[in-house]
């Protein structure tokens, strides 16, 4: 999220990407993926933990309204981990948080690294005058 890598693991969306991605390879494969929704379910937890707390260490305008969408996304991804792991209909399930999350990142973190970069370049600014 920051310009510079982000020292917090729950940053990197890669990650994120991965274990939805593994959860989706672990339900077309038919194994149990009670393992797997619940690592994806912790991991979206921390990671906005982790978003939110550099949203307040920076005085990120936008903060409630950024929230809020988490808010909303982790219903989704609670809502999504506690369906029957056998259900045919998961992998579909999963497929469209996927695509929310894909969508939160594209347009309401992009805001956020753009402020964050803004930031550090006027800081920048700063302190070589």
């Amino acid at each position: 999220m920051d310009a510079k890598a982000p020292q917090d693991p729950h940053l990197d969306h890669g990650i994120q990407d991965a274990l939805f991605r593994g959860l989706l390879a672990v339900l077309n494969s038919g194994q149990d993926a009670s393992e797997m929704l619940a690592a994806v379910q912790n991991f979206s937890l921390r990671h906005f933990e982790a978003e939110e707390h550099l949203m307040a260490r920076h005085g990120y305008p936008d903060t409630p309204a950024h929230r809020a969408e988490h808010r909303r996304l982790l219903g989704e991804v609670q809502a999504m981990c506690t369906r029957d792991p056998a259900d045919p209909a998961l992998a579909d399930v999963v497929a469209g948080v996927m695509a929310q999350m894909r969508t939160h990142i594209d347009e309401v973190d992009k805001r956020l690294a753009d402020y964050l970069r803004a930031q550090e370049a006027g800081a920048h600014r700063g302190t070589s005058d």
